[in-house]
């Protein structure tokens, strides 16, 4: 671990990785296979799921949704 990272973790300041957005948008190719493929239909509800994380970051995350 280098100075800054050292010094973030000390101050709290870490920052959290940036979004995979290419991920985001493999969902609406992946929807469309699964409705032709496998004669999947979509439903009106959706889910989110959290990876764990061990910081305050978490908090913040969870008030803010």
């Amino acid at each position: 671990m280098g100075f800054r990272e050292t010094l973030s973790a000390i101050l709290g300041t870490t920052r959290l990785p940036k979004a995979k957005l290419d991920m985001l948008f493999a969902i609406s190719a992946a929807s469309i296979t699964m409705q032709t493929e496998f004669n999947l239909k979509p439903s009106s509800s959706a889910g989110i799921c959290f990876k764990p994380i061990e910081s305050s970051g978490y908090e913040a995350a969870r008030k803010e949704i």
